[in-house]
């Protein structure tokens, strides 16, 4: 029986779509049918089985196998579906330069970083520093397009010479400030302070600019010598009489009285 009719015996006893002898592999994922080897006479293998036995004489190991069937399947799979990396869940059409591969050593896809993390420490990469990497490009697009980044804390907008940071604990973007706060006490910054700080700086500069300060409770002005102080538990600026009662009452002041006082002395209005 010469080479052509035994190959026509083994295709027609493997049937249509017939599997390669070696990795299992069906014809239907290549673009040429099966050929036979006469080092394995009777089977129909793959490309990369024949190659393997014309190199070095012997068959796939398992594990070879495994990631032949592998790969194959990845590469059929990308053709009508979305490739996700089964690590960090994160898509290969975002990645710029390196296709998801496929690692035979856990038996799944994973992107470049955490298949590289794999190899190199034995463990997977933890998928929150995909987070912080997207969010990192998220940021940088931003800035790009001209769109201002703001602390999801403390609201407050990036600057030049001070960029935000996106907190992984978190998962928001803060401030300098908020996020130095966060990594050394484990607990959001108090914003009060921040408040109290900027109400001051924009009395000072209403003061600064001749306009006139007056208690937003009892609208006493403030007289010469003596400041209103800004009270930042109330968002206010408030003349010491009744900041001194709210501190020590919790409660407005009853300005009734310091209308019958402005009454008496007209040179308090």
């Amino acid at each position: 029986m010469s080479e052509g009719q035994k190959l026509e015996a083994a295709r027609v006893k493997a049937g249509p779509n017939a599997l390669c002898g070696d990795c299992g592999r069906r014809e239907y994922s290549f673009a040429d049918r099966h050929p036979m080897h006469h080092l394995a006479p009777g089977l129909l293998l793959c490309g990369a089985c024949v190659m393997q036995l014309k190199t070095h004489g012997v068959m796939h190991t398992a594990e070879e196998r495994a990631k032949l069937v592998g790969v194959s399947a990845l590469v059929f799979k990308r053709r009508t579906e979305k490739i996700l990396c089964d690590n960090c869940a994160v898509s290969e059409s975002s990645q710029l330069t390196r296709q998801h591969i496929y690692n035979a050593e856990v038996g799944r896809v994973l992107c470049s970083a955490c298949d590289s993390y794999r190899r190199m420490f034995s463990n997977d990469r933890d998928p929150s520093l995909e987070i912080g990497r997207q969010a990192f490009q998220d940021m940088k697009k931003q800035r790009e397009g001209g769109t201002p980044v703001t602390c999801q804390q403390c609201n407050a907008t990036e600057t030049l010479k001070a960029n935000h940071h996106y907190n992984t604990i978190t998962g928001n973007v803060l401030c300098k400030a908020c996020d130095l706060y966060h990594r050394k006490h484990g607990k959001y910054r108090d914003l009060s302070k921040k408040i109290r700080r900027q109400g001051i700086i924009d009395v000072k500069r209403r003061r600064k600019e001749g306009i006139l300060i007056h208690c937003d409770q009892c609208n006493t002005a403030e007289p010469p010598g003596v400041t209103h102080n800004y009270n930042a538990k109330l968002d206010k600026v408030l003349c010491n009489a009744c900041d001194s009662y709210n501190r020590r009452h919790g409660q407005d002041r009853d300005v009734s009285k310091e209308t019958r006082r402005l009454a008496v002395d007209p040179r308090r209005r």
